[in-house]
């Protein structure tokens, strides 16, 4: 077998989400001339991270691909990837830091990348647990100006919280506001904005509460 058809086939078991067939032609692929390291090597990255009891395995791979990708899209994918890893891993401060890292580099268009807007999303999510709230309340804002999808009502949700934390009520009563008087979404997205809209009318009620009694 060619070793442009040994990559052929290692992407076609990728495809098909057969993730254990795939990954060890990837790995005979790494090094061979003709083939774009950095895509194999994020490619093994995603098989290991698609593999039971593989995941943190794949931190090296992304890491490599993200060292040496040339293509910002690339680049950035690979990186998000690592810290993705880091954040179901509960190593929130580490994510951050490399969130914060990818952010500063990278080249991509908030309005067109929704890889971006999850990044500055779970950038901001690293915030929030970090206490930072007023710096979490900025970034979960970038990604709440991109109306029209989950993510953007996910980030308007955690910005209410933020506010409620650092005592800002009154913008936090207008966030919900605008939060409940948002177009509905469609398929899934409906679904979250229904569970969502109840968390938020319960902060409502415990926000003007709050008012109320002081």
């Amino acid at each position: 077998m060619s070793d442009l058809t040994l990559y052929e086939q290692a992407v076609a078991f990728l495809n098909e989400k057969r993730f254990s067939e795939a990954f060890p032609l990837l790995k005979q692929c790494i090094s061979i001339d003709g083939i774009s390291q950095p895509d194999v090597l994020f490619n093994c990255g995603w098989c290991l991270e698609n593999t039971e009891n593989s995941r943190k395995q794949a931190l090296d791979y992304y890491l490599s691909s993200y060292s040496s990708a040339q293509r910002d899209e690339l680049k950035f994918h690979a990186g998000f990837r690592y810290s993705w890893i880091l954040i179901e891993e509960k190593e929130y401060s580490n994510a951050q830091a490399f969130l914060s890292n990818i952010l500063a580099e990278t080249k991509l268009c908030l309005a067109d990348s929704l890889i971006l807007r999850h990044a500055v999303y779970w950038f901001a999510f690293c915030l929030e647990l970090e206490c930072r709230f007023l710096d979490a309340i900025d970034y979960y804002r970038k990604v709440e100006i991109v109306n029209g999808e989950g993510l953007a009502l996910e980030a308007q949700f955690r910005k209410i919280i933020c506010l409620n934390q650092v005592g800002n009520l009154e913008a936090a009563l207008q966030s919900i506001d605008a939060f409940l008087n948002a177009p509905t979404l469609s398929g899934d997205d409906r679904l979250r904005q229904s569970e969502l809209i109840r968390l938020v009318v319960d902060e409502k009620s415990q926000i003007e509460r709050a008012l109320t009694e002081a």
